[in-house]
């Protein structure tokens, strides 16, 4: 497995290893994993998921933890847009579940069409 979560001996990338760390001092209780990727996806959707409950309804848990967690999410390249690496490209999907999300993704998306 080769990705930018896991090295090429499938195991988590220190980024990751960080990330999970952080969460795993919160919450012990849920948050035991052996490193494998299906271990790191049970430990977390049972520290993370409540089922039967729309986005809107969840309750912010770990705000507090959003200055240490940060790093680590924009390592993992979740924070910081990505730009077009190609000039065409055959779709375009435009995720968001709020109009102000949805806005912004729409401005990106015109700035990469602008930029050729």
């Amino acid at each position: 497995m080769n990705n930018q979560f896991f090295d090429s001996r499938g195991v988590p990338v220190e980024a990751l290893r960080g990330l999970l760390d952080l969460f795993k001092s919160e919450d012990k209780e849920h948050f035991e994993h052996v490193g494998s990727l299906p271990d790191i996806v049970c430990a977390t959707q049972l520290a993370w998921y409540e089922k039967g409950k729309l986005r809107a309804d969840i309750q912010e848990k770990f705000g507090h933890m959003r200055k240490a967690a940060m790093p680590f999410l924009q390592r993992l390249g979740f924070v910081d847009e990505i730009s077009a690496t190609r000039q065409q490209y055959p779709f375009a999907i435009v995720l968001g579940a709020k109009k102000l999300a949805i806005r912004k993704r729409y401005a990106q998306l015109r700035k990469e069409w602008d930029s050729g």
